[in-house]
């Protein structure tokens, strides 16, 4: 135990002295950035390709609190949150999975909401491929 915090005191007096301030003190406008540091997720967007669009909502864009809301259509039609909540649809536009939590109903600001798009950020999960709407009621 002493040897992990030993290591993390000595990570903190690196930090501070990369930000060019004296050891054990960080200049006030990086603290908070080496701790948070979080990449913004994208901006606001749409993207379609045959029947299928995406759309992207960033909720308090920038900050720590920042979450998005990812909404997919198919024909028009808003895909809801599917029952199998490990499903996921192989779609032109890319692999979709669902967060759990619907548009609107956010637990907190940073919750993802509705749908995201796999990517090495979001790697989404190893759930079954779900048919695509229309199709399981044939």
């Amino acid at each position: 135990m002493k040897r992990i915090l030993t290591l993390a005191g000595g990570l903190g007096l690196l930090a501070a002295a990369a930000c060019g301030g004296p050891p054990g003190q960080m200049p006030a406008d990086q603290i908070g950035k080496m701790v948070v540091a979080r990449p913004s997720q994208s901006q606001n967007r749409t993207i379609s390709k045959d029947d299928w669009t995406y759309a992207v909502k960033i909720r308090n864009p920038g900050t720590r609190s920042e979450g998005l809301e990812g909404r997919l259509y198919y024909k028009g039609q808003e895909i809801m949150m599917p029952r199998d909540p490990g499903g996921y649809y192989d779609t032109p536009l890319g692999r979709f999975f669902h967060s759990g939590i619907e548009p609107g109903y956010e637990r907190l600001p940073w919750d993802n909401t509705g749908w995201i798009l796999q990517t090495v950020i979001a790697p989404g999960n190893e759930g079954s491929v779900l048919p695509w709407p229309g199709q399981d009621q044939e």
